[in-house]
């Protein structure tokens, strides 16, 4: 029975194109490789990614351990789902994309931008790699035994970079460089971005 009418019809308009990038043979190949090192290094879990890097179009994304989500098409096997939910290496999290990591030398990027465009550095300015720094502790800055430790990926290895530039410290994504600029190091009377500045 006709009451009445509640609005007129809107004529659907096509939405955007949906492009994917992933590349079927490269994404078999990183699989395979993958799993391969996983193997050898008894890793429980691993993820790779292949991204082009002028368009960040991800070209290959494999995390392991993985699971074939066929199971939950139709009529979910109960013993099948109950062996994932159970499983210790949780294969139905996506390492790559749910995992929970600290950012690591890839926010080194953002930290050279902002000491850059706030002029804590000029792309000139070196930074000398010495070996690893100590902060004192700011409740007891005259005890050098309470002072925290910075270290640089390359130091265990007996390697100090000395001098930097910008793009030094990037190249060689040398931490000690980036605990300068993003903290500051007040024993060279330095002074780095701050949270503020570096949130900014």
């Amino acid at each position: 029975r006709y009451i009445r009418t509640v609005g007129q019809p809107v004529e659907a308009k096509s939405g955007s194109n949906l492009v994917l990038n992933i590349d079927r043979r490269l994404q078999e190949v990183m699989q395979t490789a993958l799993q391969t090192a996983m193997d050898e290094k008894k890793a429980k879990w691993g993820v790779t990614i292949a991204m082009d890097p002028r368009n960040g179009a991800v070209l290959g994304l494999v995390s392991l351990p993985s699971y074939d989500n066929n199971i939950f098409a139709e009529q979910i096997d109960l013993q099948a789902y109950k062996r994932l939910v159970e499983d210790t290496r949780l294969p139905m999290i996506n390492y790559a994309i749910g995992g929970r990591y600290p950012p690591g030398s890839t926010f080194k990027i953002v930290s050279a931008s902002g000491a850059l465009a706030e002029g804590v550095i000029e792309p000139d300015t070196q930074i000398v790699d010495a070996g690893p720094i100590y902060l004192p502790n700011q409740f007891f800055p005259n005890d050098m035994a309470q002072a925290q430790r910075f270290v640089s990926w390359n130091h265990p290895r007996g390697i100090v970079h000395g001098a930097m530039t910008v793009v030094d410290g990037l190249a060689l994504s040398n931490d000690i460089f980036f605990y300068w600029i993003g903290g500051g190091y007040p024993q060279a009377n330095f002074r780095g971005l701050g949270n503020k500045n570096l949130a900014k």
